[in-house]
């Protein structure tokens, strides 16, 4: 009797440790689950739409024509209250003007802009600094704007498979926020035809599947860390069809805003 009283206890002593177990192992679980859906359902998701602007850039060159219509683009403002955009949309390196001729459309390539004007409502921009090397812009508005409430990030810290959120402008019909993930940090092969069109520098661009579009040039790419959000990159290009982009490493920006300050 005493043999059977003794494993009886033994089991349920057993039986409540794996209870016990299962318990904390239940919170443990849920406590990630509220977690996710704590950062998914953020209720300050809806303020990336703060500090995002729109703007036309009238170019002229020093060879060729003037773009024939203004580049249409977006810019995000940073606390220090300058704009942010891509070097294609603000001051490109190059342009190829369509015409036609008797053997069907042509195409005449303008290079080395001498001149640019922009355009945005009820504010005057100047072009503070640029780099073709990394496609991107600095422009000065005239007056205090809202700024994007995300802090800039530390590129070097991107891993393959972290979660990205962005701010888009699909060709340019209205904004959105698209949820995916960093694809590859590998530098691009210039050598494919497929990056002809890719700015100088092959390590400043990592690959994100948060379905870059047309039109989502200049937008800033996202992470969340405890809570708060981190700029992280710069969109800048996208194979047209595929749910595939790239954006330049925010890094890349700093370095541009130290050239400035320096």
């Amino acid at each position: 009797m005493k043999r059977v009283r003794k494993k009886a206890k033994m089991g349920s002593k057993r039986t409540i440790c794996l209870f016990v177990l299962v318990f904390m192992l239940a919170i443990v679980v849920l406590a990630g689950c509220l977690g996710y859906m704590k950062i998914a359902r953020l209720p300050e998701m809806d303020k990336l739409f703060d500090g995002i602007y729109t703007f036309k850039s009238e170019v002229k060159f020093a060879k060729g024509f003037e773009n024939p219509e203004p580049f249409e683009g977006n810019a995000f403002c940073l606390n220090n209250g300058l704009l942010i955009t891509a070097s294609h949309l603000a001051w490109p390196e190059k342009y190829y003007t369509p015409f036609m001729t008797p053997l069907g459309m042509m195409g005449m390539e303008s290079s080395e802009p001498v001149e640019a004007k922009y355009i945005m409502e009820d504010v005057e921009l100047s072009l503070v600094s640029y780099s073709w090397e990394w496609d991107l812009a600095v422009l000065k508005p005239d007056k205090k704007l809202v700024p994007f409430p995300a802090k800039l990030g530390n590129s070097d810290e991107l891993r393959v498979g972290q979660r990205m959120f962005m701010v888009g402008n699909p060709y340019l019909s209205f904004f959105d926020i698209r949820e995916g993930m960093v694809s590859s940090l590998k530098p691009i092969d210039k050598s494919k035809s497929v990056f002809k069109d890719f700015a100088a520098d092959p390590e400043a661009y990592f690959s994100v599947s948060c379905g870059i579009a047309k039109g989502d040039s200049g937008m800033p790419v996202v992470a969340i860390k405890n809570g708060e959000f981190y700029i992280m990159g710069i969109a800048i290009a996208t194979f047209e069809g595929e749910n595939l982009g790239w954006a330049v490493k925010v890094n890349y920006l700093k370095k541009l805003l130290d050239s400035i300050d320096a």
